[in-house]
């Protein structure tokens, strides 16, 4: 996501169109998915931050990151593993493998950042909002406006896991440090699990049938898709495609 000097606004909210946003966040993805280097990664690392800095956005980013790291670290370890084990070379990860790995974990890490980025740049409300204008189905719209709930019910149980890991891991070598944050986050994903479980049941008991009336308004919807949303979608555009020749 990136664009000129019009995107930020009044409380740093980007004042860029939800669905110009939309279209940004969806460039950003897919330019991630194909870079082909690792340094052609690294640049659109430093592109990321720049403009979370940009959006004053940079410290709480980075605050979430915390979250985001291990789990794409996990995913780059195991991509390795699998990377060496096809070629028959069992446990031992060559330079090769290790590249891999780190290659899968950046994409996933720097994807995860992007579509952070995104949530604290755009509301909910004015991404459903969007969408519902973009004439998507309203199953996607509520499962989205269902999603955000939820995950915000889950923020303080994540919060106490953060802390319980903290708290267990002080004074610990790193082996034991990562056993007591692998049983806490498996607990963590467990009763999530079981909420999300109790939440579908609520819903099938008061006649939930895929879709809710969702009647949410924004600035969006007096302004319309503007010049500078046109200009913002262009400069990402360009600035990828830029990204993608220099890799």
């Amino acid at each position: 996501m990136h664009a000129g000097g019009n995107v930020v606004t009044h409380g740093g909210e980007c004042s860029v169109d939800a669905r110009a946003a939309m279209l940004m966040l969806l460039a950003a993805v897919i330019t991630l998915i194909l870079l082909p280097h690792l340094t052609a990664l690294a640049l659109a690392a430093l592109l990321l931050f720049a403009f979370a800095g940009f959006t004053h956005k940079l410290f709480m980013l980075l605050r979430r990151t915390r979250v985001l790291l291990p789990g794409s670290m996990l995913i780059g370890v195991l991509a390795a593993l699998a990377s060496a084990q096809q070629r028959g070379e069992g446990l031992q990860v060559d330079a090769v493998a290790f590249t891999g790995g780190v290659m899968v974990s950046g994409r996933i890490f720097l994807i995860g950042c992007s579509t952070l980025l995104f949530i604290l740049c755009i509301p909910i409300e004015r991404v459903v909002n969007a969408m519902k204008r973009m004439h998507l189905p309203d199953t996607t719209v509520t499962l989205l406006w269902l999603a955000n709930s939820f995950l915000k019910q889950l923020q303080r149980e994540a919060r106490g896991t953060m802390m319980a890991i903290r708290v267990r891991g002080a004074g610990r070598s790193l082996p034991r440090k990562l056993l007591a944050a692998s049983y806490l986050s498996t607990t963590f994903l467990l009763r999530a699990v079981g909420k999300s479980e109790r939440m579908a049941d609520v819903l099938a008991a008061r006649g939930f049938r895929g879709t809710l009336p969702l009647q949410y308004t924004s600035d969006d919807e007096h302004t319309g898709w503007r010049m500078r949303d046109s200009i913002a979608v262009l400069a990402s555009l360009l600035l990828f495609t830029i990204l993608m020749l220099l890799s």
